[in-house]
């Protein structure tokens, strides 16, 4: 079992935290992975089963400040943000995930 901390605030290469398009709001770990979860571009691809499981998975991490994920529901969530952000957005992802070096 991996814990995240779903509230942990994403910050830039230089450590300032990332805004979500608002200078007033900023990316976190949960807003990031649950719009990952949910909107990623390969949705198309999926089949009713796999979309049902991101569902409920995204709203387990919406409705918690911190969630304890499986080994599978980490490799969904790495795999949804890969395809759908940057490096930067994905690295610090996987620190939260306990994945990379900080």
């Amino acid at each position: 079992m991996t814990k995240a901390s779903t509230n942990t605030i994403l910050r830039d290469i230089e450590g300032k935290k990332l805004e979500a398009g608002d200078p007033k709001k900023v990316l976190t770990f949960k807003s990031v992975v649950v719009n990952a979860l949910l909107m990623g571009p390969d949705q198309p691809t999926l089949d009713g089963a796999a979309k049902l499981m991101r569902w409920e998975l995204a709203k387990r991490i919406q409705g918690k400040d911190e969630v304890e994920l499986e080994a599978e529901e980490v490799v969904m969530i790495k795999e949804s943000v890969s395809k759908s952000y940057t490096s930067l957005i994905y690295g610090r992802v996987a620190e939260v995930l306990g994945e990379a070096e900080e």
